[in-house]
């Protein structure tokens, strides 16, 4: 129905999340309504926030009973965002408001960017994070990051002092899959003094996107 996809970086909002005791940047948070939504009234949005009716539960922590959605005893649930993107928003104003200038950061001050997609099965995560195979303009935050991190990377006098290097894996079931292995192997996860590492994922250098 919709997806949240969080960005680690300069932010708007005041959260500050602590990894091996040491503070990192404060997270954003956006909602992208998926194009093929039924909305209704039990959903609403703005620019800003979600609001959810969902069923009521009883005061013996029984599961939700369906039949109060219908009464009108639903509860809201609103959930806050730094921005909402509406059905039909294009990957390139999506990529300009969280993406880009994180990508731009992470070349001038070194900073890292992290964004992570979440939301359930159809939701879109995959159109939102890699985009669609059919056309050029349904790219998504990976592929038009790499372009922009390279477009930065031409407008710099000392482009040859900088070395790109690129892996690619994914979370499944708990398991970190190294996505540029032919087999696509499980990764070893080992905790250190400077947070978990990544035991023998592969990481390939490269010269162009």
């Amino acid at each position: 129905f919709f997806q949240r996809i969080q960005s680690r970086g300069r932010a708007r909002t005041p959260s500050v999340w602590w990894i091996s005791g040491r503070p990192m940047a404060p997270m954003q948070s956006y909602c992208i309504i998926h194009p093929q939504s039924q909305l209704d009234s039990k959903f609403q949005y703005d620019s800003t926030q979600v609001k959810i009716e969902v069923p009521s539960s009883d005061s013996s922590g029984d599961p939700y009973d369906d039949s109060g959605m219908s009464a009108g005893t639903g509860e809201e649930d609103v959930i806050a965002f730094d921005y909402v993107f509406p059905p039909k928003t294009s990957q390139e104003q999506i990529f300009q408001e969280i993406a880009r200038g994180h990508v731009r950061n992470a070349l001038q001050s070194f900073q890292s960017a992290m964004f992570i997609a979440s939301g359930a099965s159809g939701s879109g995560k995959t159109f939102a994070v890699t985009g669609g195979a059919q056309r050029f303009s349904d790219r998504g935050l990976i592929p038009r990051s790499v372009s922009a991190l390279f477009e930065a990377l031409a407008a710099e006098p000392e482009r040859e002092d900088v070395e790109v290097s690129v892996s690619f894996y994914e979370l499944y079931k708990d398991a970190v899959v190294d996505l540029l292995s032919e087999r696509r192997r499980k990764v070893p996860i080992k905790a250190t003094e400077n947070g978990p590492q990544l035991i023998g994922l592969l990481r390939q250098v490269v010269a162009t996107e």
